[in-house]
């Protein structure tokens, strides 16, 4: 039975993707106030912060895990 579906699936690396990070609708680089960002082993990591902004760690609500975020 052929496939009569339209979809298109796209193959990520969930560990790495910067805009995928460990899930696909975690885009590292929306978060607020950080210049320079990354993805490692399906976390989203912060390089730098906007000026007037400093890394700082802190518990994500949502996967229960420390987080880096510019505060």
């Amino acid at each position: 039975m052929a496939s009569t579906s339209n979809d298109s699936w796209e193959c990520l690396n969930l560990q790495e993707e910067l805009t995928s990070c460990g899930s696909c609708n975690n885009n590292c680089m929306d978060i607020p106030n950080a210049v320079s960002v990354g993805c490692q082993i399906g976390s989203c990591k912060i390089f730098s912060c906007a000026a007037g902004y400093t890394l700082h760690q802190r518990m994500d609500s949502q996967s229960g895990k420390m987080a880096d975020a510019c505060m």
